[in-house]
């Protein structure tokens, strides 16, 4: 009856990612985020390596990376989203006054770096001039 363990795929060639031993806060992963090469294995002790460093791990505080997510695409849509943004806020920069769209109730005015709410009284009196 086998309770309580599975078999680990851990072969000479694969990708894995290592387990943290010291977790200096509750928010820590279980897993850093650091690739290593693993070299060897005897049994359950495993050689992996990473930039000239060798190091010997019990095959339970390792964790294999698929092959398939090793390299990560970025959707166009992020580009996309991220080219919109920065055109927003070269066009927010360059305006010193927003107007308030239908429907919106407060508008800002950009004062010396700070952004101050419009009252109405000002609005009518900067633009009628009388």
């Amino acid at each position: 009856m086998d309770v309580g363990w599975k078999d680990v795929d851990i072969q000479v060639g694969d990708q894995v990612l290592m387990k943290n031993v010291i977790f200096p806060s509750k928010l820590t992963p279980n897993f850093g985020i650091t690739e290593y090469q693993v070299l060897e294995r005897e049994g359950n002790i495993v050689k992996v390596s990473r930039g000239g460093k060798t190091l010997l791990r019990d095959v339970s505080h390792l964790k294999k990376i698929p092959a398939a997510s090793t390299t990560m695409t970025v959707p166009a849509s992020t580009t996309n989203l991220e080219k919109h943004n920065q055109h927003s806020l070269a066009k927010s920069s360059e305006e010193n006054d927003t107007s308030a769209g239908p429907g919106l109730k407060l508008k800002l005015k950009n004062i010396g770096g700070m952004w101050e709410p419009v009252r109405e009284e000002d609005e009518r009196n900067s633009r009628s001039p009388d």
